[in-house]
């Protein structure tokens, strides 16, 4: 089989018509740390880590729902991560990134990789029950894996914070987020960059 030129330009463009729209793509600075929430369907925000590499490239680091769970006794969720390039303002699932919050206090050191971080955060929670329900009965969710990561980075080096003022981030990642979805109830639908 002969393929031209224009065949293979016609498959390319066939491609790229059926890839969703991601909105624009964000600049996350080289070696800091951001809070990203991400819209719901209902009330609250996804909570997840974003790290970047000297280059600026992403890690999100977070706890989600199991893709694809088999039984209805397996874990309902689970520590993810994975590089994020581009970075944008819809997420692959289809989700708005409300807000990217640069955490000042970061103290990046050279070299470190994801996998340094994987081992950092992997068994914050060590177990997951079989539903969302019980998870938040026992008080496991995104937020509160995240604030239990950052306290972790913080006992590592990473945050010139002490415990009080790394718990205290909470309320004004709350109040961030809560501004922005206010905002984007109005039609006005941009990602917000916010400094703590």
């Amino acid at each position: 089989m002969v393929v031209t030129q224009n065949v293979c330009t016609w498959i390319r463009i066939s491609l790229l018509s059926r890839m969703p729209d991601l909105g624009k793509e964000i600049s996350l600075a080289p070696s800091s740390l951001y809070v990203c929430l991400t819209q719901l369907m209902g009330p609250g925000f996804h909570w997840s880590l974003y790290i970047t590499d000297a280059s600026g490239v992403a890690t999100r680091y977070h706890w989600r729902e199991v893709p694809g769970r088999r039984g209805a006794d397996d874990p309902i969720e689970e520590f993810a991560y994975g590089i994020i390039k581009p970075v944008t303002e819809i997420t692959r699932g289809n989700n708005f990134n409300l807000a990217f919050i640069k955490i000042s206090a970061y103290v990046p050191h050279e070299g470190m990789q994801p996998e340094y971080f994987v081992a950092l955060f992997k068994d914050v929670f060590t177990t997951s029950y079989s539903s969302v329900r019980e998870n938040r009965q026992h008080q496991i969710s995104c937020r509160t894996w995240l604030m239990a990561a950052l306290q972790r980075m913080r006992v590592a080096g990473h945050l010139t914070l002490d415990s009080a003022a790394v718990a205290g981030l909470e309320a004004s990642i709350k109040e961030i987020g809560n501004a922005v979805e206010e905002r984007v109830s109005t039609g006005i639908v941009e990602s917000e960059f916010a400094y703590l």
